[in-house]
């Protein structure tokens, strides 16, 4: 499970968050210890108003797949999202990729809002899209107490120990 505890994130063009993100429209979001007190950010609205999860179709239980397949998997995940509608419409979606550059490896996918309101929709919504695309886990994002919060919610609660 450490993997995924220690992995970095990089959103792509997010709206709202351009003053967040690099010259290149890249967010990046990195985890910080617990007991570290979180600097005081304004976080775009469709993170401090809403629910935010990232997932891939790169890499089905952490098995390395060839490039070629991995992008054909996002691909389709992409049309998948695209055609996501009620009983709840993400508010937006992006880009989004997870790395750790000292185990090397990365994984594209994408992020997708929803509204607070929403958010025990879209997380039936979202697991089914991570179960099809055979992934053990996903991140949610929250705005709580003032920070910025990322939960690994495991789809397949076997990877959460071997993870």
């Amino acid at each position: 499970a450490k993997v995924w505890a220690t992995a970095i994130d990089g959103m792509v063009d997010v709206p709202g968050a351009q003053k967040l993100s690099s010259p290149d429209g890249v967010l990046y979001l990195a985890p910080v210890p617990s007991n570290a007190t979180p600097l005081p950010t304004a976080w775009p609205r469709l993170f401090a108003k809403g629910v935010v999860f990232s997932l891939t179709a790169s890499d089905p239980m952490g098995r390395v797949m060839p490039p070629a397949q991995n992008r054909d998997a996002n691909q389709k995940l992409e049309e998948d999202i695209r055609a996501m509608r009620r009983p709840c419409t993400p508010r937006a979606w992006w880009r989004s990729f997870g790395f750790n550059a000292q185990e090397g490896w990365r994984e594209d996918g994408f992020s997708i809002a929803f509204a607070t309101e929403e958010r025990a929709y879209a997380l039936v919504q979202v697991m089914r899209l991570a179960e099809k695309y055979n992934q053990a886990a996903i991140y949610m994002y929250r705005y709580e107490e003032g920070a910025l919060m990322r939960h690994v919610l495991w789809v397949d609660p076997s990877k959460q120990m071997t993870g």
